[in-house]
C-alpha cells in the first residue's frame, strides 16, 4: 500500500468509515459508513498540499463512475491527501464530483 493510501485509511477511519479494504477493481478501496458502501479513489498531492494542482486521469474517473453506475447500492468518492495530513473528499453524483 502506498504512503498516501495509508494516510487515507487513517483519515477514513477517523471519519467513521469501517471495513476498509484494498479494492480488486480499478480504484483503491472499498469501505462502509452508516450502512452505505463506498468505492474510493485516492490521490496524493505531495508537498503542494490539497489545494495544489492535480490532474486525475480521465480513465480513472470513468472506471470509478462505471463501477458506481453498475452498483447502485454504492457511492463513489475521490479523495486527495497531502504530506501535511490535509485532505479533501469529493462524492460523485450523476457523473460529476461535488
Amino acid at each position: 500500500m502506498a504512503h498516501y493510501e495509508r494516510k487515507a485509511v487513517k483519515i477514513l477511519e477517523k471519519k467513521g468509515f469501517t471495513n476498509i479494504k484494498v479494492s480488486e477493481e480499478s480504484f483503491d478501496f472499498t469501505a462502509e459508513k452508516e450502512g452505505i458502501k463506498y468505492c474510493i479513489e485516492v490521490k496524493g498531492t505531495g508537498q503542494l498540499g490539497v489545494m495544489g494542482r492535480y490532474i486525475v486521469p480521465s480513465h480513472e474517473l470513468k472506471a470509478l463512475y462505471m463501477h458506481y453506475l453498475l452498483k447502485d447500492t454504492q457511492k463513489a468518492l475521490l479523495m486527495f491527501v497531502d504530506d501535511y495530513d490535509n485532505y479533501c473528499i469529493f462524492q460523485m453524483v450523476d457523473g460529476f464530483m461535488i
